[in-house]
């Protein structure tokens, strides 16, 4: 069981995350700003008790919505300076929920 409840995994060329990122069900904040992301693995629905994820300036395309609809407790996610090409995520900026 992980006791984390914050990682700060930005600025480290990333390309990929684990999906052991799905045993951290503490985690309540996320950074993995300016990597080399092109995409989250599905364990990322794992962390339910996930506050705040920033994905702000990665290689994003494309995020399966799914995945997000399971962190119930996410008010803050921040999308911010990537390529995304998905329409879905419009509509939640227009409520605040996203950052873009």
């Amino acid at each position: 069981m992980c006791i984390f409840s914050s990682r700060n995994l930005g600025f480290n060329e990333l390309e990929n995350v684990p999906v052991e990122v799905g045993e951290l069900l503490n985690l309540e904040s996320l950074s993995l700003e300016r990597n080399n992301l092109i995409g989250l693995p599905s364990t990322i629905s794992s962390l339910r008790n996930l506050r705040f994820l920033n994905l702000r300036q990665n290689n994003i395309t494309s995020i399966n919505v799914g995945d997000f609809s399971r962190l119930t407790l996410l008010t803050n996610l921040n999308l911010d300076g990537n390529p995304l090409m998905d329409p879905v995520f419009g509509s939640l900026k227009k409520n605040g929920q996203v950052k873009m």
